[in-house]
């Protein structure tokens, strides 16, 4: 997958498996790997649009791929490939099993995925954008993103900064 989305395959590392996943009642089996790509891919587009994508234990918003396992939510907004005036990088970051998205090249403290694209840091005067919020599940403190100004009635964290509408 991120080889199809233009990261350099010489800069892709395996960092887990073989793991088998399914053993085949013909005696074969099927196995996951997990592969982590350094660098900027290459980027078709001015833009790439931010989705959000959920499985049981982790909500991940990311412009690269749709994640196995998980499914797709909905798109948060687009994001620049590119630094324009008045953005910031988005990052996407991870501690434990949680993704979270961040503007901290060091992702808080916590282990740093990629660079997902460049949105405003304040909301941009003649440009459609929306607010991408940090949001928090009541339930399990599952960290996600949000365009609902509510967080979807879950704890509210800040702006994260305003995505291209």
């Amino acid at each position: 997958n991120a080889v199809s989305r233009g990261f350099d395959p010489a800069r892709c590392n395996l960092v887990k498996g073989p793991t088998v996943v399914n053993q085949l009642p013909n005696g074969y089996v099927q196995v996951a790997v997990e592969y982590l790509c350094a660098g900027d891919p290459y980027a078709p587009g001015p833009t790439f649009v931010l989705n959000r994508y959920h499985k049981s234990s982790d909500t991940q918003s990311n412009t690269w791929y749709h994640p196995n396992g998980y499914q797709l939510q909905g798109p948060l907004g687009s994001l620049y490939t590119y630094a324009a005036a008045g953005t910031t990088p988005l990052y996407l970051c991870q501690v434990r099993g949680d993704h979270f998205t961040s503007t901290d090249v060091n992702c808080e403290g916590q282990q740093y995925v990629t660079r997902l694209g460049w949105l405003y840091t304040t909301q941009p005067d003649g440009v459609a954008t929306v607010p991408l919020l940090r949001c928090l599940r009541n339930e399990n403190r599952q960290i996600f993103d949000s365009i609902q100004s509510n967080c979807e009635g879950q704890i509210r964290g800040g702006v994260l900064g305003y995505t291209l509408a």
